[in-house]
């Protein structure tokens, strides 16, 4: 039963990821601001350019930023960025990890 729940809760955290990434590049393409060049890019210049999506995704997300570990119930704690989720598992028989960040930044 806990494995449903943890596995829920991250299936949730995936969901806000994505969608958080989706509406901060859409804020970012419809919106400029005073520190962006004029020629912000269009859905479709991120649509087919996937490194400029997750250069301003990083940015705008904070994928980057380092916070403090945390615990947060029993054997689960956070250990992840202040914009990607990774969380870690820690049993008598070892640790256990799952991160939700792009490829680039797992290694």
């Amino acid at each position: 039963m806990a494995t449903s729940r943890t596995n829920q809760l991250a299936l949730r955290c995936a969901s806000a990821l994505t969608l958080g990434a989706v509406v901060i590049a859409g804020a970012a393409i419809t919106r400029p601001t005073a520190q962006q060049p004029a020629a912000t890019p269009t859905k479709e210049d991120l649509a087919k350019d996937n490194k400029l999506f997750l250069t301003l995704a990083r940015k705008a997300l904070k994928w980057d930023e380092p916070t403090e570990p945390s615990k947060i119930v029993g054997p689960l704690h956070y250990v992840g960025t202040a914009g990607l989720s990774s969380y870690l598992f820690v049993t008598k028989e070892g640790t256990s990890s799952s991160t939700l960040a792009p490829p680039t930044l797992v290694r």
